[in-house]
């Protein structure tokens, strides 16, 4: 996959403000995307920059609301695609999901932001939906997760979703690999 391939095919569902799936968590709430410049970016910033999402980012500084809108402005040129999870009965920002086309390959992240929200299923259902969206754009693409090796639960996460172990990326991180190429 080269940048213009995925530029074109992110602009046509951005354009047609095509979304995952909505999803009903362990504990039965709903859940639904909305693409990132569709939301409050303080709201947004909040759950980005919380501490126990930072550490595990791999630039754990916080994002200021200037750099955040510098990034809106340029989000279309951008190789990745990214949504955020929201809680559909109060309307609250809760985590993210993501895609970037990476040295790597086509890279996926994600992150509930929200402590209230762990433990629910949510980041695995989320990822469910969103693998499932990735694979109606990106058929017979491999998907990569870059992971760091003491962030277990999501590398058991990563495992029930179907990503295997491909390669150690230096000291700190994994590289899990899902698909065919």
């Amino acid at each position: 996959m080269n940048k213009n391939n995925f530029l074109k095919i992110k602009l046509d569902i951005l354009s047609n403000n095509f979304v995952p799936n909505s999803f009903i968590s362990k504990d039965k709430q709903t859940f639904y995307f909305k693409w990132i410049m569709r939301c409050d970016s303080k709201k947004l910033l909040e759950i980005r920059n919380s501490r126990y999402v930072r550490i595990m980012m791999n630039d754990t500084k916080p994002i200021s609301i200037k750099e955040h809108n510098n990034f809106l402005l340029n989000y279309s040129d951008l190789p990745r695609i990214d949504f955020i999870i929201c809680d559909k009965k109060y309307n609250q920002l809760i985590g993210s999901v993501n895609l970037n086309l990476t040295e790597l390959g086509l890279e996926i992240g994600k992150y509930i932001g929200d402590k209230n929200f762990l433990g629910i299923g949510i980041a695995k259902q989320a990822m469910i939906q969103f693998l499932e969206y990735l694979q109606l754009y990106f058929p017979q693409c491999s998907f990569f997760s870059k992971t760091k090796k003491e962030n277990i639960i999501n590398i058991a996460l990563n495992e029930k979703l179907g990503f295997k172990f491909y390669k150690k990326i230096g000291k700190e991180y994994i590289l899990m690999k899902m698909g065919k190429k």
